[in-house]
């Protein structure tokens, strides 16, 4: 069973690093962050050096927001 959850997880974050818009970053960037206990905004967006306000200007352009991709990286990892 564990063995399985790892491949799954892997094949995902292999399929994010084929994408390269910030949603895409955002996913592999939040998929690390679950693991260490820490998935808020802030915490993403130091990592990603960039403001909350322009983590949301951009996401707002790829029609998504942090929460929406927050679910579904949590979702996938379940």
């Amino acid at each position: 069973m564990y063995g399985q959850l790892i491949e799954q997880a892997e094949k995902y974050l292999g399929s994010l690093y084929r994408q390269d818009n910030v949603a895409a970053q955002l996913k592999r960037l939040l998929a690390e962050l679950l693991a260490a206990g820490e998935t808020n905004a802030d915490a993403a967006c130091r990592r990603l050096k960039l403001s909350r306000r322009t983590l949301q200007r951009r996401l707002r352009a790829e029609k998504t927001s942090f929460q929406k991709i927050l679910n579904e990286v949590r979702a996938v990892l379940a």
